[in-house]
């Protein structure tokens, strides 16, 4: 099963997302676009496992490291190379959590890639344009949780789905 750490939208969260990729498909000619229900912003990417109780361990052990709730703020839009992203404002608590959970996950034996966390939320890939107006509405989003979720494709679709959850 392919498995990462996320967090995940509520559904008027999901409908600004949708509303800016809206936009954005009247900007291109072609691309994948993010569907709404596949909204999210990774925490740490894990990979094919059969290790699923060692992966909930570590995800339970690291978002009990945190004293509760706290809040992400939506802002701006980028890009890296045909990947359009909306932003998400400077966080200490989002950055503190995801290392704690891919600290986490290192001690349970999982490979996570050490790289710089930028956190985002990708709208579209294979995206062909050079360049983009995006603007994406400030919003505050309460996290309030975090989740596990699988990644799969079912009849040629990308669907994500959550497996277990967290509570801050």
């Amino acid at each position: 099963m392919r498995l990462f750490a996320a967090i995940l939208f509520s559904d008027e969260v999901r409908q600004t997302l949708v509303l800016a990729i809206d936009l954005l498909k009247q900007q291109v000619r072609h691309g994948r676009f993010t569907c709404p229900e596949n909204l999210h912003v990774t925490l740490a990417f894990i990979g094919e496992t059969t290790r699923i109780t060692e992966a909930k361990e570590a995800l339970r052990t690291a978002v009990n490291l945190h004293p509760g709730s706290f809040p992400l703020r939506l802002r701006a839009s980028g890009r890296f190379n045909d990947t359009i992203w909306a932003g998400i404002a400077d966080s200490p608590e989002l950055s503190v959590l995801a290392q704690d959970i891919q600290d986490e996950l290192r001690k349970q034996g999982f490979f996570v890639e050490r790289r710089a966390f930028r956190p985002h939320i990708t709208l579209a890939r294979r995206v062909n344009c050079k360049q983009i107006q995006l603007p994406i509405p400030a919003r505050e989003i309460n996290v309030t949780f975090v989740s596990l979720v699988k990644s799969e494709y079912i009849d040629h679709h990308l669907r994500y789905t959550e497996i277990y959850r967290v509570n801050l």
